[in-house]
């Protein structure tokens, strides 16, 4: 007898007709249940409902419908919940005839009567297929030939990569190395520091008082490719001499960046340097002038005002570098070269005394402090000696044109003096009116110590030689004036000639 055996469910209709026959209450209840309720049924109703196939009234109808939708959906799912039972079933069947040919009492007690009845004990059976040794060998020989392949193709990829890095990087440094020997060969400073070789551009080596240790790193930039500085510190200020007048501006003159044929770099470090300098430089001079508050200087912020006259002071400001030199002076233009040039002196000056030999233990001179730099005492000398040396000559200018015009030789000269004390350096103003003369050493130093200003030595026929001295060109000018009196009264009236009344002559001579 032949076994049909499939994972599809039973025909619904064969089940049905499979099914047990119903009881008559049963029956009854499945056509209430179908039909719907019987209650107001009448004859006619009843034959039109069997001719049209239809509900005779629209709640009857309604019901029908909800009954028949309601029908379907359980329908469907009796078909589902029949179909995953049938295979369940199937794969347990099958499942059980397995273990029977194993373990027979097992397999039978889990198969179904069908299968049992139909299909004998253990004839189903079941064996495992092992793979060769070889097999498993080669697989494993093709495994670790791949990852083999697979590690020497990353090796050959970082060793790319690394030949790649490795020779950007000896190009960096034949680049950093040359760079170095060109700025080294065109005199910059290196230095070693803990960060590794750096660009000095600071003055300690050099005498300076500032231990500011400025350095310069050179740094890649990716970028351009190029390489850049790294500075410790970034100034922006310069020194500028102005001339006020009036509390107006008449002249003013700061020295301009240098400017460089190299590479950029090099002009980089040469404008740090300047900037550099440019503060040291105002440094030294604030220093200075907080010790000649008692000459009238003064230090207000970021500027230094020394008077010259009554009307015209010297303004020395740290600023932010102006557009340009609108107001070029050369009197501006002097004295910023004077007190660059005093700056470098006193550096070389200070190299030169931290270089020599140490005094002994016992020597007093030990313990003092090496002395600062002077640069706005000699530019207040420089200005006094201009101011005294062009007063004294306009004075005496004006007293021998009066005498000439009254018919009296007189000539002077004004010579550089060779002689007198270390700290200033005076003029030497030599005149001669008639039958007598005047020498005067005008001094351009401050009245520090009570120096007379002024030191006059008179040369008169009779022989004596009275000497004079002065603290101001006022009292110079008194001096002039009564010698010139009495010389010009005396060769005058011997003439016959009187100037009791002569214009052409000062008031101060008559």
């Amino acid at each position: 007898m032949d076994v049909s055996i499939s994972l599809d469910p039973p025909d619904p209709v064969l089940a049905i007709d499979a099914l047990p026959e119903l009881t008559l209450t049963e029956k009854i209840a499945k056509i209430v249940a179908e039909r719907g309720s019987f209650l107001n049924i009448t004859e006619e109703t009843l034959e039109n409902e069997i001719r049209d196939g239809s509900p005779a009234t629209l709640a009857t109808k309604h019901q029908d419908t909800k009954g028949s939708l309601k029908a379907e959906k359980t329908a469907k799912l009796l078909e589902h919940i029949a179909a995953t039972k049938n295979e369940a079933a199937l794969a347990l069947d099958f499942i059980s005839l397995l273990i029977s040919a194993v373990r027979p009492a097992a397999g039978q007690a889990s198969m179904s009567p069908l299968l049992h009845q139909r299909i004998p004990t253990g004839s189903l059976g079941s064996d495992t297929s092992r793979e060769s040794r070889n097999v498993l060998e080669q697989d494993n020989l093709a495994v670790s030939a791949g990852w083999k392949i697979e590690a020497l193709k990353e090796a050959a990829e970082s060793l790319k990569l690394s030949s790649i890095h490795l020779q950007s990087e000896v190009q960096w440094e034949s680049k950093y190395w040359s760079t170095i020997n060109e700025l080294s060969n065109k005199g910059q400073a290196l230095k070693i520091t803990p960060k590794g070789l750096a660009f000095a551009y600071t003055f300690i080596d050099s005498g300076s008082r500032t231990l500011d240790p400025s350095v310069a790193f050179l740094k890649r930039d990716y970028t351009s490719k190029d390489f850049e500085l790294s500075m410790t510190d970034t100034r922006t200020k310069v020194t500028v001499v102005r001339i006020i007048k009036c509390g107006e501006i008449i002249g003013e003159f700061f020295l301009s960046l240098p400017t460089s044929s190299g590479p950029s770099i090099k002009q980089d470090l040469d404008n740090a340097t300047y900037y550099v300098f440019e503060y040291e430089l105002f440094k030294e001079l604030s220093e200075e002038a907080f010790t000649m508050r008692a000459y009238n200087v003064d230090l207000i912020d970021n500027t230094i005002i020394l008077p010259i006259t009554d009307t015209i002071d010297i303004n020395i400001e740290y600023c932010e570098v102006p557009e340009t030199n609108q107001r070029h002076s050369p009197l501006a233009e002097f004295i910023s070269l004077l007190l660059h040039t005093s700056l470098c002196k006193f550096f070389d000056e200070n190299r030169k005394r931290e270089k020599a030999v140490p005094p002994p233990v016992n020597s007093r001179m030990i313990s003092a402090q090496p002395p600062g730099p002077r640069i706005l005492h000699n530019l207040s000398h420089v200005i006094g000696r201009v101011i005294t040396s062009s007063a004294c000559s306009a004075l005496l200018k004006n007293i021998c044109e009066c005498a000439q015009s009254a018919g009296v030789p007189c000539h002077w000269t004004v010579s550089p003096f060779s002689g007198g004390s270390d700290h200033y350096s005076p003029s030497e103003l030599l005149l001669s009116v008639a039958n007598f003369s005047i020498m005067a050493y005008v001094s351009s130093k401050l009245n520090q110590d009570k120096t007379p200003l002024i030191k006059a030595s008179v040369l008169i026929p009779s022989g004596s030689t009275p000497e004079f001295s002065f603290y101001s060109v006022a009292a110079f000018s008194e001096l002039l004036a009564y010698y010139f009196h009495v010389a010009l009264e005396g060769e005058l009236l011997s003439k016959g000639i009187d100037i009791s009344g002569n214009d052409n002559l000062p008031q101060r001579l008559i």
